[in-house]
C-alpha cells in the first residue's frame, strides 16, 4: 500500500478520505452476463444498476414477463432481451454507451413491450455518441414506446443518428420522445420504422432534423389505421427525408410535419421531405405540412402524394406548404388520388408548383387558398367554393394554367385565376360560373370521359302510365297518376305542392301569380307568409335534386290566378305573365339558364287565365353552393295594378 499522506500533505490526505468514503457509499453497479445476473422469479423484477456484457443474449423463457422497475438502469453497449413480455416502468432506463455501434433488441415472444408513462416522464431508452446503433421492439403483442434518445454527436463534422425499428402483431403507440437525429456538417438522421399490424399512433413527438440528411419515416399498418399526433420533424440541411406512410385503413396527420431543407453546404439546397401516403381507406390532413426548401441556390419545394381507398380532406388547420425559396428555386408538388369524394383547404407550392388532384368516385372541393403555378383537377364534380380559389400566377416564367374536369359539374363559385389558360371540360353540358375565371375560361366537353353516375337517370322507351319513369317524363306512378294524393298528372308531369310564396307584392292584389317550391324548411315571416327568401342546404334530398356537390338543383312552378286567404285576395283572371328577372344578358350562365327555364314555364299562361288557379309545369333552376342569390322577377299583368313577384334562392354548403 502507498501512503498517500507524506505525498499530499495532511490537508489533502483528508480530502482522498473523503473522496473514498463518497465512492464506497454509491451503489454499485452488478455485471450481468445471463439472465440471473439482472433478476429472478416471475415476474422477473430488475432493479437498481446494472451492467450487462457486450453483445449479450439474454433470454428469460417464454413463460416469463420481464419487469424494469422505475429505479433501474442497464448500461449496455450492445443487448438482446427476451421474454414473454417486456415492461418498462415510468422512470426505467436503459442506456447504451453511443459510440460502439451496440444494436438493443427488446423481444416479447408472447405478449406486449411497454415502456410506461408519458412525455418527460415516460421510461427511457438512450445510447448518444458518434455511433448510438439500432433498437428493435418485437412482439407479438402491442409495442408501447416511451422516449427515445439515439442523437449522434461527437464525431466531427460526420455523426450519425441511431435506427428504431419495432414489429408488432398487435398495435404501436408512442408516447414519449424519438430521438434520432445527429450533429456536424455532414450529420445524418437515423430511420424510425413503425410496422404495427393493427394500428400505428404516434403521441409524442419525433426529433428527425439534422444538418445534413434527415430521418426517414416508414410507417406500416396492415390491418388497422396510422395516426399522427405528435410533431414530426425530419427536415435537413441539404436532403430531407423520404417518409413513407401505407395503411389498410385510414391515415391521419394531426400533429405540425416538418420536412424542411435548408442551405447547409455550400449554399446549395437540396429538396424538401418526400411524402407518399397510402391509405386503403381515408386520408386527413387536420395539422399543418411544411416540406419548403430554403436558404440558398436551387432549393426545390417537397413532394405529397397521398392515394386514398375512399375519401381525401383537408381540414382548417391542416395547410400544406412546399415552397422553393431562393435562385433557381422552385415549388414542390401536391397530388390526390382518390376513390371519393376530396376536400382541398390551403396549399402552397410556390412558383412552378404544381397541384395535381383527381377523384374517381366524387367531388374534389376547394374550400381555400390553392397557390401555384399549375392545376389538375378531376372529378365527378368540381367545386370551388365562394371562399375558394385556384390561383396558379407563381411562376419564374410567363405560363401557368388550371384545368378542371368533371363528368357530371364544374361549379365555381370562387376564383380560378392563371397568368395563360384556365381550361373547363365536363362530359356534357355546361359550368356553372358565378364568381370570376381570368383570364375567360375556354369551355369544351369531352363524351369520352367515365360516367360517374352510371345508369340512365330515366328508361328509354315505354309510355306514361307504366309506373317507370321514361326520359321527357316528370314521373310516372302508374294507373295513380292523375288521382289524389299522387302528385303526378296522367301525363306525367308534376303537381306542385301546396306551398304557395306570394312573391312581395300588395297584399290584396298579391294573388294574380305565386311561386311554388319544393323545400326542406320553408323560411316565414312573422305572420306566417313565406318569405321571398328561400334557401336549400346543398345535397339535402328534400330541396336538392342533383346529386352533384357544390350546387342546388331546385324544382320550381309559376302558379296564376288564385286565390289565398292569408293575405286576402280573391282569385281573378290574368292576361299575361312575363319574367323581367334574371336577365337573358346576363354574364352569368347559370343566370341564363335559369331565365330560359322560366320563360318556357311562363308560357302556359301566354293565352291568358280565367279565376281559378293554373300552375305551369315544373321547371328547375341551379345554384350554386355558397355563391351568388339567384333571384327570379315576374310581373302579372290583370285588371287591377301589376302583380310584381320576387323569388330569391341560395344554396347553403
Amino acid at each position: 500500500m502507498i501512503d498517500v499522506a507524506p505525498l499530499v500533505g495532511p490537508k489533502h490526505a483528508r480530502s482522498w478520505l473523503v473522496v473514498a468514503m463518497i465512492v464506497l457509499a454509491l451503489p454499485s453497479s452488478s455485471t450481468a452476463t445471463v439472465p440471473a445476473d439482472l433478476c429472478t422469479g416471475n415476474p422477473c423484477v430488475v432493479s437498481g444498476a446494472h451492467t450487462v456484457d457486450p453483445d449479450s443474449n439474454l433470454d428469460f423463457g417464454s413463460g416469463t414477463d420481464l419487469v424494469f422497475a422505475s429505479n433501474a438502469v442497464v448500461s449496455t453497449s450492445g443487448v438482446r432481451l427476451t421474454a414473454r413480455s417486456i415492461t418498462m416502468q415510468s422512470g426505467a432506463r436503459i442506456s447504451g454507451d453511443g459510440t460502439s455501434c451496440g444494436d438493443t433488441e427488446l423481444v416479447a415472444t408472447g405478449g406486449d413491450v411497454t415502456m410506461q408513462g408519458t412525455g418527460g416522464s415516460a421510461a427511457r431508452i438512450q445510447s448518444t455518441g458518434g455511433c448510438p446503433g439500432t433498437l428493435t421492439f418485437d412482439a407479438t403483442g402491442n409495442v408501447t414506446i416511451g422516449n427515445v434518445n439515439l442523437h449522434g454527436t461527437g464525431y466531427g463534422q460526420y455523426n450519425f443518428g441511431g435506427t428504431i425499428f419495432a414489429l408488432a402483431e398487435g398495435s404501436i403507440t408512442t408516447t414519449g420522445t424519438l430521438k434520432t437525429d445527429a450533429d456536424g456538417t455532414f450529420g445524418a438522421s437515423g430511420q424510425i420504422t413503425l410496422e404495427g399490424r393493427t394500428g400505428v399512433v404516434v403521441n409524442g413527438p419525433i426529433d428527425g432534423g439534422s444538418p445534413y440528411e434527415g430521418s426517414h419515416l416508414a410507417f406500416t399498418s396492415f390491418e388497422g389505421d396510422i395516426v399522427i399526433n405528435g410533431d414530426v420533424d425530419t427536415s435537413a440541411g441539404l436532403e430531407a427525408a423520404f417518409n413513407t406512410f401505407n395503411a389498410s385503413g385510414s391515415i391521419v396527420f394531426a400533429g405540425r410535419f416538418l420536412g424542411l431543407s435548408k442551405a447547409g453546404f455550400g449554399g446549395y439546397c437540396g429538396g424538401g421531405a418526400f411524402m407518399s401516403v397510402e391509405a386503403g381507406e381515408s386520408v386527413t390532413l387536420s395539422g399543418p405540412m411544411d416540406l419548403t426548401s430554403s436558404g440558398g441556390s436551387g432549393c426545390t419545394g417537397g413532394h405529397f402524394f397521398a392515394q386514398a381507398g375512399t375519401t381525401f380532406t383537408q381540414l382548417a388547420d391542416g395547410d400544406f406548404k412546399s415552397l422553393g425559396i431562393g435562385a433557381y428555386g422552385s415549388g414542390g408538388n401536391f397530388g390526390v388520388q382518390a376513390a371519393g369524394d376530396v376536400s382541398l383547404r390551403d396549399i402552397d407550392v410556390g412558383k412552378d408548383g404544381f397541384v395535381d388532384v383527381a377523384t374517381s368516385g366524387g367531388a374534389v372541393q376547394v374550400l381555400g387558398l390553392a397557390r401555384g403555378g399549375a392545376s389538375g383537377i378531376q372529378g365527378c364534380d368540381v367545386f370551388v367554393a365562394a371562399a375558394g380559389k385556384l390561383d396558379m400566377r407563381s411562376t419564374s416564367g410567363s405560363f401557368t394554367s388550371n384545368s378542371l374536369v368533371a363528368s357530371e359539374s364544374i361549379t365555381i363559385a370562387g376564383k380560378v385565376l392563371s397568368l395563360s389558360d384556365n381550361d373547363l371540360t365536363l362530359r356534357e353540358g355546361a359550368p356553372l360560373i358565378t364568381g370570376q375565371v381570368l383570364p375567360p375560361p375556354s369551355i369544351s366537353t369531352n363524351p369520352s370521359l367515365p360516367d360517374c353516375r352510371p345508369g340512365p337517370s330515366c328508361t328509354p322507351g315505354g309510355s306514361c302510365g307504366d309506373g317507370a319513369v321514361q326520359c321527357g317524363e316528370q314521373c310516372d306512378d302508374g294507373a295513380a297518376n292523375g288521382t289524389p294524393p299522387s302528385r303526378c298528372t296522367a301525363t306525367c308531369t308534376e303537381i306542385p305542392p301546396a306551398l304557395r310564396i306570394p312573391g312581395g307584392g300588395t297584399k290584396p292584389f298579391d294573388c294574380p301569380y305565386e311561386w311554388s317550391a319544393e323545400l326542406s324548411t320553408v323560411a316565414a315571416d312573422g305572420s306566417g307568409l313565406p318569405k321571398i327568401k328561400q334557401s336549400c342546404t346543398d345535397n339535402d334530398p328534400a330541396c336538392d335534386f342533383d346529386p352533384s356537390v357544390g350546387r342546388c338543383r331546385l324544382h320550381l312552378w309559376g302558379c296564376a290566378a288564385g286565390a289565398d286567404a292569408r293575405l286576402p285576395c280573391a282569385a281573378t283572371s290574368v292576361s299575361a305573365v312575363q319574367a323581367t328577372a334574371p336577365k337573358l344578358t346576363s354574364s352569368f350562365p347559370f343566370e341564363v339558364a335559369a331565365r330560359q327555364a322560366l320563360d318556357a314555364a311562363l308560357a302556359a299562361f301566354a293565352g291568358g287565365v280565367v279565376p281559378g288557379e293554373v300552375c305551369s309545369d315544373r321547371f328547375d333552376v341551379d345554384v350554386a353552393a355558397g355563391g351568388r342569390v339567384l333571384k327570379l322577377q315576374t310581373e302579372a299583368v290583370n285588371a287591377g295594378p301589376k302583380d310584381i313577384d320576387k323569388l330569391e334562392l341560395t344554396c347553403a354548403p
